[in-house]
């Protein structure tokens, strides 16, 4: 669990930071500003199915006797 959780910050901080290298990109009016900001989008979404993924296959280890 706590190697999936590291693992999700981890994505869910370099997504946050491709964002906002990406907005960088568009406000100084340079190449490339959308595709940070959809790939930082893309880690974000990835860091929350990690997480999703991890809580379900924890709470099924938990409910079985």
């Amino acid at each position: 669990m706590k190697t999936a959780l590291w693992l999700s910050v981890s994505v869910f901080i370099i997504g946050f930071g491709l964002i906002l290298l990406g907005s960088l990109f568009r406000i100084q009016r340079w190449e490339g500003g959308l595709v940070l900001l959809l790939g930082g989008m893309v880690l974000q979404s990835s860091a929350l199915i990690i997480l999703v993924v991890q809580f379900v296959r924890n709470y099924r280890s938990r409910q079985q006797p």
